[in-house]
């Protein structure tokens, strides 16, 4: 019931490339009067938590639009809808229904809900994890417990989390920066200004300069993919998010409200390679080893 990355039977590397559709600002932190992009030198940056949280929420949109006789079985369904993002990272939102499920599964019962699950496997579970007073739990005396296990149930079951990881689990999905070099992009700055959103009127002497982003050649993305095997509920979740970029395009960076930042997929200049892992040896060069296929056959892929 634990596996997840280990063991590790399939690699996909993307190379996704993007056109931009209106200038992007990926901010340097800066609240003050000039908004600067952020770089190292003449060397700009979309850092990886960027794409991340892009992807990461259109993902969390289609999975929570999702019906009862989608792909998604009924534990997997509750732990989207239970799905909360918070300053402390991921959690899940546990009421009394759920605990009494638990409960029952705890005390050796059956329950419709965690049917997959047993009081064995709860124990497992709760050892692996440190949970020291499982006999608290057999009881059903201890809350504060049982909302934790019943949580991590829910934790290790919920396929956005399994794609984007939590306080629990690693992601199965891993960006890496994007760099736009010096000679491959053009910088301008354009003025906005501050409204304030209580009165929906502008903020007197709020005037700002941000600076954004464009380029001709595009720009690029990579991904590494561990174990997205084919026809998994996450890997499915991920086809979709993919398809929807395609059909919609992505937004990322300040200033989206207003029309920043709004890019589109290049479907014929983004592939990826996927390879089996019956060889360790084959990830010292995937690219030799690996099969390549169009974003539209990856998609096809996942979902076979």
């Amino acid at each position: 019931m634990l596996r997840h990355l280990n063991p590790l039977e399939y690699v996909a590397i993307g190379f996704i490339k993007f056109n931009i559709e209106s200038p992007v600002n990926i901010g340097a932190g800066e609240i003050g009067v000039r908004r600067l992009f952020l770089k190292d030198e003449d060397v700009l940056i979309i850092p990886s938590s960027t794409w991340k949280g892009a992807f990461r929420s259109l993902t969390e949109k289609i999975a929570k639009s999702i019906e009862d006789d989608g792909f998604l079985d009924e534990l997997s369904l509750l732990a989207v809808k239970s799905y909360r993002e918070g300053k402390s990272g991921i959690f899940y939102r546990i009421d009394n229904g759920i605990i009494d499920e638990m409960v029952k599964v705890i005390k050796g019962e059956k329950s419709k809900l965690f049917n997959q699950y047993n009081r064995e496997i709860i124990n497992q579970i709760a050892i692996k994890f440190k949970f020291t007073k499982f006999e608290e739990l057999i009881e059903g005396s201890n809350r504060e417990f049982l909302e934790k296990i019943t949580e991590l149930i829910l934790a290790l079951n919920c396929p956005i989390s399994k794609l984007y990881g939590n306080n629990i689990i690693s992601g199965k999905i891993r960006f890496l920066d994007t760099l736009l070099r010096a000679g491959r992009y053009a910088l301008n700055i354009r003025p906005g200004i501050a409204i304030d959103r209580a009165s929906g009127k502008v903020k007197e002497d709020a005037l700002f300069f941000i600076e954004s982003a464009t380029s001709n050649e595009g720009i690029y993305l990579n991904i590494i993919a561990d174990n997205l095997m084919p026809n998994l509920k996450e890997s499915k979740l991920f086809s979709l998010t993919l398809k929807a970029i395609i059909e919609l395009g992505l937004e990322i960076g300040a200033r989206k409200s207003v029309g920043l930042g709004k890019l589109s997929l290049n479907t014929k200049e983004s592939y990826w390679y996927v390879v089996r892992l019956h060889d360790r040896l084959k990830l010292g060069n995937p690219f030799k080893y690996g099969e390549k296929l169009s974003i539209r056959d990856f998609i096809d892929w996942l979902w076979t």
